[in-house]
């Protein structure tokens, strides 16, 4: 069945794609650096070309939400997040990078499938969305156009 929750959003970065691509993949860094101060990733391992983790979240309607999710990197270098427990099973995450003039756009896209009583609240669901990606592209932002990410390479086991 089609999402019925879609939200799209293009954020820009005055860094390099590759600095950008490289930090949105680094779960590790975002776990260690608390890049975004309500989400808590855990669990963290990698597995061939992806990775795996557990993210934790407050969003806000104040209850702890706990999704599994897989990370994957595509042959192209976009990043796709798979939600498969938790309350957003099903849900998706793609992002994707364009570098110009060393500047990044990053196009990330949700999409969400919401059953029963939660269509009634498809635009709280929306808006909801809409706000956590702007406020974690101003956290990401920081982080990278502040200049504290440091590139670093992941053994994967």
């Amino acid at each position: 069945m089609l999402p019925n929750l879609v939200v799209h959003k293009t954020l820009f970065f005055d860094c390099p794609m590759e600095l950008v691509r490289s930090q949105f993949a680094d779960v590790a860094h975002h776990s260690q650096s608390h890049i975004h101060p309500n989400i808590c990733f855990t669990e963290i391992h990698y597995e061939n070309d992806s990775t795996h983790f557990i993210q934790e979240t407050k969003p806000f309607w104040f209850f702890l939400q706990r999704d599994k999710v897989i990370q994957k990197q595509e042959a192209n270098g976009d990043l796709n997040w798979k939600f498969i427990e938790g309350p957003n099973r099903g849900a998706r995450l793609l992002f994707r990078f364009k570098e110009e003039d060393n500047r990044t756009e990053v196009s990330a896209q949700f999409e969400m499938e919401l059953k029963s009583w939660r269509r009634w609240l498809l635009p709280f669901w929306r808006k909801g969305v809409s706000l956590a990606l702007d406020k974690a592209a101003r956290e990401d932002r920081l982080d990278l156009e502040g200049g504290a990410y440091q590139r670093k390479v992941h053994q994967k086991t």
